[in-house]
């Protein structure tokens, strides 16, 4: 073992080796990039087959969607903000201006 690594054998703090945090690996782009060969020129298709789906059966449909949904809408976040010393969520302390 080198002076990277603590007795246990993990990376010490300030270790400047390998991969920086947060970066993409060569598998994990590269089957990305082949998913989305896979599925260019697919949108008409698809629609279609969502569009027979939904008239078949709904629920099947509604299950189906909300499995996809997670790939196209950001994921939502809820957001605390610290007034008055009490952290509450970010909705409860704005106030739109009635007209």
């Amino acid at each position: 073992m080198g002076t990277d690594r603590d007795n246990k054998g993990k990376f010490v703090e300030g270790n400047n080796f390998g991969r920086p945090k947060g970066s993409k690996d060569k598998v994990t782009t590269e089957a990305k990039e082949l998913m989305i060969k896979a599925l260019e020129g697919q949108a008409d298709a698809m629609e279609q087959k969502f569009l027979e789906l939904q008239e078949e059966s709904p629920v099947v449909y509604l299950n189906t969607l909300a499995k996809f949904l997670p790939y196209i809408l950001p994921k939502k976040v809820e957001n605390h903000i610290k007034v008055d010393d009490q952290d509450r969520p970010i909705g409860t302390w704005i106030r739109f201006k009635e007209e």
